[in-house]
Order: structure tokens, then sequence, then C-alpha cells
């Protein structure tokens, strides 16, 4: 089966990247994979925009490629640039898809991904996930000062970090600031 976009037939399906349920009616990306379990494909399925975000290649694959039974499933012209935009920077920078959630670190031990010092605890940090063969794996940690060295432009990643429990409004408040200026804001 190669990569599609497609209508959810059903709201049972779960988002690869996000775990969140995809509902029903919704277009949703269909990435192929090697099964894991044996011989042939599997399909990872993703809403738009994740799959824009963390499957690149599979999702503008998927935009020319025809639905079940004809036509490529048509997309607004906004809605549609908006997610090639989002899939092209993800392509260009492919580290910045790895960024997933803005967390505290509840120790000292992790080591930043980009300059190897240790996040201190109770640090504001941005955790990494990749995304191999379907398989979906931690990556470790990077400050929030080392983000765009590490990633490049990563104003773009904050409208696709989750938030833990223990980050506050302010917390995200510092983070926002600290991704879109650069600064290394959101120590403490």
């Amino acid at each position: 089966m190669a990569d599609r976009i497609e209508v959810s037939p059903s709201g049972r399906s779960k988002c690869r990247a996000c775990q969140q349920a995809i509902d029903k009616g919704s277009l949703r990306l269909g990435a192929s994979v090697p099964n894991p379990f044996g011989e042939g494909e599997a399909t990872h399925f993703y809403h738009l925009v994740c799959g824009a975000w963390r499957q690149p290649d599979a999702f503008l694959a998927a935009l020319t490629a025809p639905a079940e039974g004809g036509e490529p499933v048509a997309l607004e012209a906004a809605e549609r640039e908006a997610l090639v935009e989002k899939a092209e920077l993800s392509r260009e920078h492919h580290r910045l898809r790895r960024f997933v959630k803005i967390e505290r670190a509840k120790t000292a031990r992790a080591h930043c991904r980009h300059c190897k010092e240790t996040i201190d605890k109770g640090e504001l940090r941005l955790a990494l996930e990749v995304i191999e063969d379907g398989r979906v794996g931690g990556a470790g940690f990077v400050h929030l000062r080392c983000a765009r060295p590490y990633a490049g432009p990563v104003e773009s990643v904050l409208s696709h970090l989750a938030r833990s429990d223990e980050v506050t409004d302010e917390d995200w408040a510092l983070a926002q600031v600290a991704l879109a200026d650069g600064s290394s804001e959101g120590s403490g």
C-alpha cells in the first residue's frame, strides 16, 4: 500500500504522533511502514497536521496519490499550502520534528543532546522523539537555550509541543519567549 490521505471511517484510530483520536469523517494520513510482525507493510495513521510535521515524505507523497477508488483527496488551497509549508520545513530541518513536549526535568541526570551539559532538576526542557519504520522512541532532551542551534528555526515547533502537567501557564509563556527569540530564558 502506498502512503495516502483518506477520510477516517471511524473514530477508533489514534494518531501515531500525538496519540489523540482521529475523529470520524476527518482527513488522515495513512503512512506505509514495514510490518514489524511479519512480511509486507502496515499502515500507521496521523492527523494531517501531525503527518505533515512528523512524516513529511509520506505526507508529500500522499498529496498526489489517489484515494481509494479515485482522485487525490482535495484540500482547500489555504490548508494545503500551510500543510505543504510545514512538511517542507520539517524536511529541510529534520531535527525540528523530534520536539514533542515541554516539561520540567525530574532529575539532574539527563544531558542536553546539543551542548552535552547536564539539564538541572526542575529546569524546563524539550523532550525529543523519533519515528523510524513506524516505531516511536524517545531520543533525549534539549535545553530551551539549545533548541535553535540544535534544530534551526524553532519558533515553528510551538504549535506542536505538548505540555506536561507540571508546566504552568507562566512556564509555557517563558518557553514561548525563549523559543521565539532564541534567548536562554526558561531555566529555573
